[in-house]
């Protein structure tokens, strides 16, 4: 197995052998913030976007900011040159640190299993019980990110890749009616959500307690040149059932068609047209 190097606040070291102090606010509480993003020919995607991101929620929580553009372009393309990776996800991780300062990690990793599958044919998701709710970090990617693994592991426990997350709990509230068809979905665990009607394309907007994703950023960029209308609202759950189609997006994974939701198809549950256009408009820009 290749031993991969990692750059760990301006070093180089074996990931295996990769060490933070025991006080670091990252290893005792999860506080901290990161990245995760395409590198295709030792080039990051998107980097500056990335960045600005990190940035933005540094300032707002207080929390110390990614080093500069210039030095991640650096370390990325070392990173590609010493693991004899030229095409991966690169993660970055900011935290708090401890006496010496704050602690900063720059990895690349392999691209995540069944990547054209998806494409392909599509993934499956299930509805979370639960609710987003006024999560006061829903906004930024943090690493405390315990309540949307448990719901990602309940998903895959049931079949499905991803777990969406609603604005009010099942049985509750909005939720009661219809069957939890007035709930409105507004992302996935680790992607956001579009829905597709006519020439429509539905999806929350980042005054939700949603993440501003960088993929949903482009495909809303995108969305005329694939003739659609864009609507930034969240979809009721009774529309996402009854959607021509529907997609998420991720920075690494781009456009995943979504084909299944709680086990019923989404309209002949395939790859929508649309959705297969705006996968390729992302994937050029």
């Amino acid at each position: 197995m290749q031993r991969d190097s990692i750059w760990v606040c301006g070093r180089w070291v074996d990931a295996r052998a990769a060490a933070i102090s025991a006080e670091d606010a990252g290893f005792r509480a999860g506080v901290g913030l990161f990245e995760t993003l395409r590198v295709r020919a030792g080039e990051p995607r998107r980097l500056a976007a990335h960045l600005a991101r990190l940035r933005a929620s540094a300032a707002e929580l207080g929390l110390p900011g990614p080093p500069a553009e210039r030095i991640v372009r650096r370390v990325a393309a070392a990173l590609a040159r010493r693991n004899r990776r030229a095409n991966g996800a690169l993660r970055l991780v900011v935290t708090p640190g401890a006496d010496a300062g704050p602690t900063c990690v720059i990895e690349l990793r392999e691209l995540p299993d069944g990547m054209a599958e998806a494409a392909e044919c599509g993934a499956a998701a299930v509805v979370w019980p639960g609710a987003r709710g006024d999560d006061p970090v829903a906004r930024h990617k943090t690493l405390s990110r315990l309540p949307l693994l448990v719901a990602q592991h309940w998903a895959g426990a049931r079949g499905a890749w991803e777990a969406l997350w609603c604005d009010a709990p099942a049985g509750k509230g909005a939720g009661a009616r219809a069957a939890g068809g007035g709930r409105r979905v507004l992302e996935g665990c680790a992607t956001n959500l579009f829905v597709i009607q006519g020439k429509r394309l539905i999806t929350a907007p980042t005054r939700a307690p949603i993440l501003p994703g960088i993929a949903r950023a482009v495909v809303l960029a995108a969305a005329a040149a694939a003739g659609l209308r864009v609507t930034e609202r969240a979809p009721r759950l009774e529309e996402l059932r009854a959607a021509d189609e529907a997609f998420l997006t991720n920075g690494l994974r781009g456009v995943v068609p979504l084909v299944r939701v709680d086990g019923r198809a989404i309209a002949d549950g395939r790859p929508g047209s649309a959705t297969g256009r705006l996968r390729e408009l992302l994937e050029a820009r």
